[in-house]
């Protein structure tokens, strides 16, 4: 339920996290509709974009990597789909839409949510923000269920759902332009641009012989994943600035040919790599510039020979 209403993926490259694959009104949809398939059986195409629905994540729940489940795209047409068979059945249902529909929704709303926080508690010791939110909706449908008229109930439902995804969306859509931006920089490569234009500018100021990029390591010695696209970033970059010249004195960084560096040639590097700060504290190089991040401590740094 987390995954699919309420957080998405867990991995900020890839999600919000405040938000799951679907909008929160589309479980309801989603409900209504899987109920009116296995309900009428009207149509065998139906009943394959049922299938289709439980059976897409199947591939990313076989491997073993982490996350997997977030590349289980061919789940979305098919959700999609019920969901639109859902919205359509519960807009113009009149008498013939039951009442206990909404009862058997609020059962399996308010079931799979003390499931979910039972297992979380004895799990991760927490409860989790959809869990709440399915004893909510649980709550709500049974509400309906006592209270509400079925012949009107279908179409004002289906209005308060969409007005509810209509107000979602926009929250989603201001996080996703503002504070996101912020939470996810560091994730999605950090401050390389303030990196690369910096040692632009330096090397134009300072007419700097060489610039040599050093490779990214973590202190435990770890290769960065950022280091594959460091070539693409800086031609990207140098195309930008319209010094595509600078290619030609550009070079990897090898720490035991450091003497053979001019003297004044910059090199990228990272905080924390024991290679590149044992030379800085040898003194064959020197930290000229931080580059800062937007919300976590600074990642780049330009030296000097």
């Amino acid at each position: 339920p987390s995954f699919l209403f309420f957080t998405g993926s867990r991995l900020l490259m890839f999600s919000t996290t405040r938000v799951g694959v679907f909008l929160l009104p589309t479980g309801v949809f989603l409900s209504v509709g899987i109920y009116q398939v296995v309900k009428h059986r009207a149509a065998s195409i139906n009943l394959v974009v049922l299938l289709g629905f439980a059976t897409a994540p199947l591939a990313a729940l076989i491997v073993r990597e982490e996350n997997a489940i977030s590349r289980a795209l061919p789940l979305l047409p098919f959700g999609v789909l019920l969901a639109t068979m859902g919205t359509q059945y519960l807009r113009s249902a009149s008498m013939d839409l039951p009442r206990a529909i909404y009862k058997h929704a609020g059962i399996v709303a308010l079931g799979t949510g003390t499931a979910y926080a039972t297992w979380t508690l004895f799990t991760q010791s927490r409860m989790t923000r959809s869990t709440l939110l399915l004893v909510v909706v649980g709550m709500g449908a049974m509400l309906l269920w006592r209270l509400a008229d079925r012949v009107r109930l279908g179409r004002l439902a289906t209005v308060c759902l969409f007005a509810l995804a209509v107000t979602q969306f926009a929250s989603f859509l201001s996080d996703y332009f503002s504070d996101y931006r912020v939470r996810s920089s560091f994730w999605l490569g950090g401050n390389i641009r303030g990196a690369l234009e910096e040692i632009i500018d330096r090397e134009q100021r300072e007419r700097a012989p060489g610039v040599y990029f050093s490779p990214l390591r973590a202190t435990g010695g770890d290769l960065d994943g950022r280091n594959p696209y460091l070539d693409a970033y800086w031609r990207f970059y140098l195309i930008k600035h319209d010094r595509a010249d600078l290619l030609a004195r550009t070079a990897p960084f090898e720490s035991g040919n450091v003497q053979t560096i001019p003297s004044g040639s910059l090199v990228l590097a990272n905080v924390g790599d024991v290679t590149t700060e044992a030379l800085v504290a040898k003194g064959e190089l020197r930290r000229v510039e931080t580059i800062p991040e937007l919300d976590h401590p600074a990642f780049f740094v330009i030296l000097q020979r």
